[in-house]
């Protein structure tokens, strides 16, 4: 990268404004769409490009260019550098990011007062509470969000209802009241229908705007507060069951792609139903619905299944890539893994000295988010790329707020990464990162190179 005096180029400059558009070129092969951010004062990934198209771009001066022929990202052989946007407080759990669009609309849930939990929109750091008026109860999350501006999630009803299907309960949020889906755009929430029972969840949706989750039926379990759910797919206002794998009775689908593929668990309605609301999802089977529209169904057990218990597959991609935890043969470890039909399961292991790992979420570069943890159950926000582990915190080169990235989900297509973080006082903050293509964060970043492997050793302290 060098150094240019942009009163010597032939583009236009305006002295009075000190500005002057400028066109970046790409190398040939890249298909990176670099956006400026005034904030930052850098160039940000913004998105892919046929191969050889430029991108314009208008900024203030003083900058630096890049040669023609010259790429704007960082070297492979490096790990990308990231800046970290905050989100500010999202409270307790369930209080975080769980999804985001390429054009950076991120969905979560953030606490609305100590009692009350809201589902919430962020575009960069303004942050929308969606969950305010709700379906009629106090509480509300959202879980996943499309091109289309049409966000998923799950909210409560005035209608009482015990079990604490959603959890909101089991985190200190009072709840007595049912726990219905929703789809909400422009302002209005709707919910969805249901398999007759009183409660159902929407976790993911896609940009065809088929959204999956799981809905409680009429059918009595005796060993447990809920009735048997089934895994669905809503579809134009629809409601289709999904079958789970033979012999189970109970399935709960967490990841949609582009293709109408699913991705989720299924077990004994015993095991799963009474992990409802918790934080821990273990499942005895994994599947993968193939056609959302004509309603066939294929699982992929054959490459995801172990002679062992506990096994959860938790995002996928428009490849058909799927991403998630599994136990060990120990039946005490949990690894990280990474499918596809081409190597089946593989393990993405753990960062350097840790026990476990999770990987949450994959985009379509196959770009891996997740935590890596150690034996105190400590988390580690993490980017998998070709299966390495990168702590995120040793990448951040821009960082006002000075945040600590604790859980990496999700990641969109251009690699922003949203996620939980907290603060030095030990408050949960949700934040954006976003790839630091520009001048002076990666003057940092490339001063910072030789600091990695140290920096490392040094993980930043959990309060």
């Amino acid at each position: 990268m060098r150094r240019t005096d942009l009163t010597s180029v032939s583009h236009e400059l305006d002295k009075k404004k000190r500005e002057c558009r400028v066109v970046l070129e790409t190398r040939k092969g890249c298909g990176n769409k670099f956006n400026y951010e005034p904030e930052l004062e850098a160039f940000t990934l913004g998105g892919l490009l046929p191969q050889g198209m430029g991108v314009s771009a208008l900024f203030a001066i003083p900058i630096q260019t890049t040669a023609q022929g010259q790429s704007a990202t960082p070297e492979r052989n490096n790990p990308p550098h990231y800046a970290v946007i905050n989100l500010g407080p999202v409270g307790n759990p369930p209080g975080q990011p769980y999804g985001i669009s390429n054009g950076r609309l991120v969905v979560g849930a953030a606490a609305a007062s100590a009692t009350v939990m809201h589902a919430v929109l962020w575009y960069n750091a303004l942050k929308i509470d969606i969950g305010a008026h709700g379906l009629g109860g106090p509480n509300s999350a959202g879980f996943g969000v499309n091109e289309l501006g049409q966000v998923v999630g799950t909210a409560e009803t005035s209608t009482p209802n015990n079990p604490d299907f959603c959890g909101f309960n089991a985190y200190g949020f009072p709840s007595l009241t049912a726990c219905l889906p929703f789809v909400w755009q422009f302002g209005q929430m709707s919910k969805l229908p249901t398999l007759g029972g009183a409660n159902r969840q929407a976790l993911a949706i896609n940009n065809r705007g088929e959204v999956a989750g799981f809905a409680e039926t009429t059918y009595a379990d005796p060993d447990c507060a809920v009735s048997e759910f089934k895994p669905v797919i809503w579809e134009r206002g629809q409601i289709h069951e999904l079958p789970t794998y033979p012999g189970d009775a109970v399935g709960i689908p967490v990841g949609i792609n582009d293709k109408g593929q699913v991705v989720g668990g299924s077990a004994l309605a015993h095991r799963l139903t009474r992990l409802v609301g918790s934080t821990t999802r273990i499942t005895t089977h994994c599947f993968g619905r193939e056609t959302a529209r004509t309603g066939t169904a294929t699982w992929a057990t054959a490459g995801l299944r172990r002679p062992l218990w506990g096994i959860s597959p938790v995002g996928t991609n428009n490849r058909g890539q799927v991403v998630g935890h599994s136990l060990l043969p120990d039946n005490a470890t949990f690894h990280a893994f990474l499918w596809t039909r081409e190597t089946g399961m593989q393990d993405l292991g753990t960062l350097p000295g840790d026990v476990y790992s999770l990987a949450i979420h994959i985009n379509d570069r196959g770009e891996v988010v997740g935590a890596s943890l150690d034996a105190n159950f400590n988390l580690y926000a993490v980017l998998w790329e070709n299966g390495t582990p990168v702590d995120l915190n040793t990448v951040v080169v821009s960082n006002a707020a000075k945040l600590t990235p604790d859980l990496a989900w999700p990641i969109n297509s251009s690699g922003k990464i949203a996620g939980l973080a907290v603060t030095s006082t030990g408050e949960a903050h949700g934040f954006l990162a976003i790839r630091a293509i520009g001048i002076k964060l990666m003057q940092r970043a490339a001063g910072m190179r030789d600091k990695t492997a140290a920096k490392a050793t040094r993980r930043p302290k959990r309060l």
